[in-house]
């Protein structure tokens, strides 16, 4: 499946989404910000975190769109649901499924 890279996440109101810098939310920037953190309470192998940084190097060296299989949606909307807020998890969910 192919993501676009480049959008600019919304509110609900559609307003454009800002992180605490002030700076417009890219899907982009979600998408590799989530595969890099590590959460509380998670204990991921070697292995995991080597496959959650290849995706997420693929991601960022993306020009437009990035192709991923099922099974790295799948691991992406996992990360993206621990590392974000309601609407930016709601917002990606959407453009990750389209």
């Amino acid at each position: 499946m192919k993501i676009d890279t480049t959008v600019a996440l919304t509110d609900l109101k559609g307003e454009q989404i800002k992180n605490n810098k002030g700076e417009v939310l890219f899907s982009q920037t979600v998408m590799v910000d989530s595969l890099l953190a590590t959460h509380q309470g998670e204990t991921p192998t070697g292995k995991e975190k080597f496959e959650r940084y290849e995706l997420a190097k693929k991601i960022s060296d993306a020009k437009g769109t990035v192709e991923i299989s099922a099974e790295e949606a799948t691991k992406l909307k996992d990360m993206i649901a621990k590392s974000w807020a309601p609407i930016v998890v709601g917002r990606m969910y959407e453009l990750i499924e389209k």
